[in-house]
């Protein structure tokens, strides 16, 4: 059923009283079916009150902003917002604290297109677009706020996001193709899709006194939160995984394939600072595995060498001479400090700089403005 202007109609109490519907064969079947229409029901109005509530809080905040700019005030005061916190939560309750208003006005400052909002209502919900403000880089913020609704993330998983700083420890083109329309990017490669470095606050060590069997049985175990930290398309294979070397065995920690890359991914997990052994360890793995394991339509794999610390230029001459593909990536148990957020965004322009030559000066300025 269509309306007006040509588009399909909510269905209405009416429209669904008239569609036949299967008799339920068992009370089970009927006590399912109407569970699954209560859940449905629900949540349909629980998106209808979020948008409304959403579309309040901008209206809200853009009242108080024009009235400010009406008195020719560059900002609104926070002696304003207490005066009119306190009328208001006398007769509507504590939801309107100074601090909530000037989240709204925050609010519609960041989103003064009525139009943009349209969207961004119908899909996240109003904690997730309040954390999501509070970003001060304006780079990160349209990040996430476009990550947000093309994953349609949780708060949960949004404010994990934004502690652990994906946007600071993804690179620019990677960023780019997570940001596509299309789900799965025509061209990936490795680079893109490897982190560095990886945190797993969700372990719960409060300490360093822990083996690598420890950490190892910890992300098993943690297997959802760890795969949302290796990022999208990461498949889990095995966990010591056996190789048969000249009657030898070894085992390899962790293995994975990434549908997108088509690659088997080795993990070799190390507690400590990386040596240049463990790349001729995984250099043997991979090479073991392209002769004995690769099925038809496979690239190569991948070898990911996760360690507590590493130097930068160690790590460079030890990879240099391999042809296999080989990366050291650091991990970390706790959320990275501001300072670490920024030590990331300085080795971000680094990086830029040695590849480009030359850093743009609007890069330059997001970067300055993230340091502050």
């Amino acid at each position: 059923m269509k309306g007006k202007h040509g588009k399909a109609n909510e269905p209405t109490a009416l429209t669904v009283a008239k569609v036949p519907l299967a008799r339920p064969r068992s009370v089970e079947e009927l006590v399912r079916t109407v569970s699954e229409a209560i859940v449905h029901a629900r949540r349909k109005v629980a998106i209808s009150v979020n948008s409304n509530m959403t579309w309040l809080y901008w209206g809200i905040g853009r009242h108080i902003v024009e009235f400010e700019r009406g008195g020719k005030r560059a900002v609104y005061g926070q002696e304003l917002l207490k005066v009119i916190a306190r009328k208001l939560e006398s007769r509507f309750g504590r939801g309107f604290s100074w601090r909530n208003l000037y989240s709204m006005c925050k609010f519609y400052e960041g989103f003064p297109d009525p139009n943009i909002l349209q969207t961004v209502s119908a899909k996240l919900p109003w904690s997730s677009l309040c954390r999501i403000l509070s970003v001060r880089e304006s780079g990160a913020r349209e990040f996430y706020l476009q990550l947000a609704l093309k994953e349609v993330w949780s708060y949960r998983l949004l404010k994990r996001h934004v502690q652990s700083g994906l946007y600071h420890r993804t690179s620019s083109l990677a960023r780019r193709k997570m940001l596509a329309k299309d789900s799965i990017p025509a061209v990936l490669e490795p680079e893109e899709v490897i982190r560095d470095p990886y945190v797993f606050e969700f372990l719960g060590f409060q300490d360093q006194s822990y083996s690598e069997n420890d950490l190892e049985t910890a992300l098993v175990s943690r297997l959802q939160s760890f795969l949302t930290e290796l990022g999208k398309g990461f498949c889990f294979e095995a966990r010591q995984r056996r190789i048969d070397l000249s009657g030898k065995d070894y085992y390899v920690d962790l293995v994975f394939y990434h549908r997108f890359l088509k690659s088997s991914i080795l993990v070799d997990l190390k507690v400590g600072e990386f040596a240049h052994s463990y790349a001729g360890q995984m250099n043997y793995y991979l090479n073991w595995w392209k002769q004995n394991e690769m099925a038809p339509g496979d690239q190569p794999p991948i070898g990911i060498i996760l360690c507590a610390t590493k130097d930068d230029a160690h790590v460079e001459f030890t990879l240099g001479g391999i042809a296999n593909r080989i990366f050291v990536s650091r991990y970390q148990t706790s959320l990275p400090t501001q300072t670490e957020l920024q030590d990331l965004l300085m080795k971000t322009q680094d990086k830029w700089e040695s590849e480009h030559k030359k850093l743009p000066s609007a890069e330059i300025e997001r970067i300055n403005e993230g340091s502050r």
